[in-house]
């Protein structure tokens, strides 16, 4: 029977198809990679509080090269001495205690995109649709920060990139995707 047991004895009894916890994690990103702004956001005490074991989130580094390294939690303490202890590479964690979540820790921002994707990823023929100029040019009008699309490359290959900036100027309108995680951008007019 699966459950919660303590001691050889059942104390919660789990119904069958009752979806299991599933960590928060950021595809494309490992344990100590250099966290990008776009992928972050601040969160609040309560927020923070919220992160169970296996979660991800962006810790503050003394790293100038990583000011910002993505992390899990590792484990948490409650009571007094409130604190969540993060992995931060292979060999060390770091214990950031609730005074300092505020200044120390940033959640992801969670993109409903395609799952399986990182920025920079080659796209697949069946993950894309082909649609007229004019369908395009509206679909294009419509994404925001934090929105996936494909977009073409040198030599026909299209790439998976986050909208990370919009401008709505007269004559000038364009949305900026980052197109890779070393941060790079390309821009594209909407006019």
């Amino acid at each position: 029977v699966e459950g919660v047991w303590s001691k050889g004895i059942l104390k919660v009894k789990v119904p069958p198809g009752l979806d299991r916890y599933k960590p928060c994690l950021l595809p494309g990103y490992a344990i100590g990679d250099k966290g990008h702004r776009d992928d972050m956001v601040r969160g609040t005490v309560k927020s923070i509080s919220k992160l169970h074991v296996n979660d991800c989130a962006f810790i503050r580094r003394s790293d100038p090269e990583k000011p910002w390294s993505y992390a899990t939690v590792k484990s948490r303490s409650d009571g007094d001495d409130l604190s969540i202890t993060f992995r931060v590479n292979s060999r060390s964690s770091k214990t950031i205690g609730v005074a300092q979540w505020a200044g120390h820790v940033r959640l992801p921002v969670k993109h409903d995109n395609l799952p399986g994707y990182a920025v920079g990823d080659l796209g697949r023929d069946e993950d894309m649709i082909i649609a007229s100029s004019r369908k395009t040019v509206l679909s294009v009008s419509k994404l925001r920060i934090g929105d996936a699309a494909f977009l073409c490359r040198p030599k026909e290959r299209w790439i998976y990139a986050i909208v990370s900036e919009r401008t709505h100027e007269d004559d000038d309108a364009k949305i900026t995707f980052r197109i890779n995680h070393e941060g790079d951008t390309e821009s594209i007019g909407i006019s």
